[in-house]
């Protein structure tokens, strides 16, 4: 193999890796985002029944503060991997370079 051909095939490998790892961060932005829309609707309803009830007021505001920390840990999450994805964007374009 010539050098050049050994460097085309580094750089398949590489443009190979940095395809996978988009599409594995995808897939993973995807279920973050899901399991957002679940725990938002999941807040709503027992923000609703709150409203409606008394005594057990408490429970619901302990299940609610837990929900929202669980929310706010997978928007970090997102927040993360979306980073991480731009990093790896900005990587590929330097290999276009």
């Amino acid at each position: 193999m010539s050098f050049m051909e050994n460097v085309f095939t580094e750089l398949e490998r590489k443009v190979e890796r940095v395809a996978s790892a988009i599409k594995r961060l995808k897939e993973e932005n995807s279920k973050l985002r899901s399991g957002n829309q679940e725990l938002n609707q999941r807040l709503r309803e027992l923000k609703a029944a709150e409203s409606g009830s008394d005594g057990t007021s408490k429970e619901l505001k302990s299940r609610i503060a837990q929900l929202e920390n669980e929310r706010d840990s997978l928007v970090e999450l997102k927040k993360r991997v979306e980073t991480r994805l731009e990093a790896i964007l900005s990587q590929f374009e330097w290999l276009e370079r």
